[in-house]
């Protein structure tokens, strides 16, 4: 981090990863630019019983809350309450965080990053200089305007791995099974 001073970086997502990620560029200097596709942060651990996405209701965490808690930031360990949290307890958790550490001003909500590119050196770059990293350049859409785009000295990728469901071909199952098939991801 400390070769980036001055530099332009972007985080997509507004989940754990992306919140946490903003306070360590934050901390180090860099005001960074974090796109979240939704309208609130939190990314996984915001439920909608109307939404498509990994939680459902009754979630409770198969972690204990002081091992999910960032060094940074205690959460538990008092010995009255629950370690095994629900959805809604996680997402109070990452605000609490989000406004104790000065972050949410860095996020933009409502902003669908549609493409990253990397950008080429130019033919006239001197060879000779020393290298530097490539410039990335994101270009996003929101809700309010049209398409958007800006230059970046480094995107940081946080927009996890539940952001849509892998659904598996297994041969034979519409032919031998006659229930209804869905995704864990639709389970509430």
């Amino acid at each position: 981090l400390k070769a980036l001073p001055n530099k332009k970086v972007a985080i997509i997502g507004a989940g754990a990863a992306g919140l946490v990620t903003a306070r360590i560029l934050k901390r180090n200097g860099i005001e960074p630019i974090v796109f979240e596709k939704d309208n609130d942060m939190g990314g996984v651990w915001s439920y909608s019983p109307e939404g498509v996405n990994p939680m459902y209701r009754g979630l409770r965490t198969n972690l204990p809350r002081e091992l999910m808690a960032y060094r940074e930031y205690a959460w538990g360990g008092d010995g009255k309450t629950r370690s095994f949290v629900t959805h809604r307890e996680v997402k109070d958790y990452l605000r609490r965080y989000t406004e104790a550490m000065d972050i949410e001003r860095f996020i933009q909500y409502s902003s669908t990053v549609t493409k990253l590119e990397i950008i080429k050196k130019t033919e006239c770059d001197n060879e000779e200089e020393e290298e530097e990293w490539p410039r990335i350049k994101l270009e996003w859409e929101t809700t309010t305007s049209a398409k958007k785009e800006d230059i970046f000295d480094a995107v940081c990728i946080c927009n996890g791995h539940y952001a849509s469901p892998s659904n598996p071909i297994i041969p034979g199952v519409k032919e031998h099974f006659k229930g209804d098939v869905m995704h864990s991801i639709s389970y509430d």
